[in-house]
């Protein structure tokens, strides 16, 4: 246990407790799989990635040793899709493949996250966020609006908070495609009409909602400065 906190926090001593606790365990796979999360720890993804792939060669049956190989492999810039997809195809229960497939652009496979899985609403809310955080938001069609904006919505237990502000970007994605697109006819997103009027109404909304309940005066401001700056032209 003391060797993996030091080696956990890439603690300066962590060689000389390792090589100590190699000599009192010799041939122990834990000396190996250490000094990879120590490589890790300090930013030595490549070593990190030798040192996984023994762990493998002695725990050849074992899913966590695939999983830490998948993450040294994408640390050190390299292909780790497919070890993260022999782990989610072995075990549903490591969602930490499936974050890993959706880093590698495999976003869909959150959706295969178990609904009993404690990850279920951050695999949701992931998917829902990288509709509008995608370079390319005018290639979108207005049903992947909706279709985000519905995901949002459904998370019953994501905190009010987080979930307004995850709609207004969604809302604020969705002014952006009406940039470059006419507005879709009887369409309604985020319980707003589609137009730019509409969800510009919407929006101003839920920035006013946000910062009655903001932490700060300074964060209050910022957010009554995002209403005002959206808020839809009138005559008044």
């Amino acid at each position: 246990m003391r060797v993996r906190l030091l080696a956990e926090e890439g603690a300066a001593e962590t060689p000389i407790a390792l090589n100590e606790l190699d000599r009192e365990l010799p041939g122990d796979w834990r000396v190996t799989w250490y000094r990879g999360v120590l490589a890790l720890a300090t930013g030595q993804a490549d070593e990190a990635v030798s040192l996984f792939d023994a762990c493998l060669s002695m725990l050849p049956g074992e899913t966590a040793p695939k999983l830490a190989l998948a993450f040294a492999l994408e640390c050190a810039g390299k292909p780790a899709a497919s070890w993260y997809d022999v782990v989610w195809r072995t075990d549903r229960s490591y969602v930490s493949a499936a974050f890993g497939l959706a880093r590698s652009g495999r976003m869909s496979v959150l959706d295969e996250v178990p609904a009993t899985s404690v990850y279920r609403v951050a695999a949701q809310v992931a998917l829902a966020a990288s509709v509008v955080r995608r370079p390319d938001v005018a290639a979108l069609r207005p049903s992947d609006l909706v279709a985000a904006a519905e995901r949002v919505a459904g998370q019953t237990a994501l905190d009010p908070r987080r979930r307004d502000l995850l709609t207004a970007e969604v809302l604020g994605g969705a002014l952006t495609w009406l940039e470059t697109s006419p507005p879709p006819k009887d369409l309604r997103l985020a319980d707003a009409p589609f137009t730019e009027q509409g969800l510009r109404r919407r929006l101003e909304s839920l920035f006013r909602r946000l910062a009655v309940a903001a932490e700060s005066r300074q964060e209050r401001h910022a957010l009554i400065d995002r209403a005002n700056a959206v808020r839809p032209r009138t005559w008044l």
